[in-house]
């Protein structure tokens, strides 16, 4: 029948609504330089499983169909195997320093995340403040009173972010490395301490130039969504 078999991929499902906020952002920053991206910090948390996550899902499709609905897995709150979140952020100049989140993550958990990191990340680098941005997704403990607080009061611009946007974050792509690393590992991890010391060990020697790619990445993130009129992208 003409038919082929592929892999599902996992990416957010999107509204019509969220396609348009997705492409309204690229069409305002498509013209940003590499320069200009420097100047953000990207944040954001991710679960990192001792036992790795779920199996492949297969679908078949068209030969020739790039974009077919169903090969698309929703992605969902529910994880696999033994593990914990972890928190961190970059910048073009190097890493901020990864928090392993212990318990749920609420507005005041955040904002102690926020206070811990940021700014000092920010001086390390020598980030000038007035030109800094940070990003972080729509999240409701993103956006809730305490840390909006904690931003306005020392005087940090937040970067306008779409929902369900991940392919515009580069930060992504670091915990894809980070993940696959870990997998490579052999003895693998026993306990979520083990687990723990390998991330950190991981995070300490990420190349700069990889750091860096990422961030050049961002005029083509840009033009991908344009192209993809807000839908999904390759990234």
């Amino acid at each position: 029948m003409g038919l082929k078999a592929v892999v599902k991929s996992k990416k957010p499902f999107l509204t019509d609504k969220n396609k348009k906020k997705h492409l309204d952002f690229a069409r305002k920053h498509q013209n940003w330089t590499v320069q200009q991206w420097k100047r953000v910090m990207f944040s954001d948390k991710a679960r990192i499983n001792l036992q790795g996550v779920g199996g492949r899902e297969w679908v078949y499709k068209p030969k020739g169909n790039r974009q077919y609905t169903n090969r698309i897995i929703k992605k969902t709150k529910n994880f696999n195997g033994g593990g914990f979140m972890v928190w961190g952020c970059m910048t073009y100049f190097g890493l901020g320093d990864a928090s392993k989140l212990e318990g749920t993550l609420d507005a005041e958990y955040y904002k102690e995340i926020l206070e811990s990191y940021v700014i000092q990340s920010r001086d390390w680098y020598k980030i000038h403040k007035r030109t800094f941005l940070f990003q972080h997704d729509n999240a409701s403990v993103h956006t809730s009173k305490p840390p909006k607080e904690f931003l306005a009061r020392n005087h940090i611009k937040v970067l306008d972010w779409p929902a369900q946007s991940p392919d515009l974050n580069p930060i992504e792509h670091l915990w894809s490395m980070i993940k696959s690393k870990i997998k490579d590992i052999d003895p693998k991890a026993k306990t979520k301490d083990e687990l723990w010391d390998q991330i950190q060990q991981i995070w300490i020697t990420i190349p700069i130039s990889y750091i860096q790619r990422l961030y050049e990445s961002m005029p083509e993130r840009m033009q991908a969504v344009i192209d993809a009129r807000g839908g999904n992208t390759r990234y």
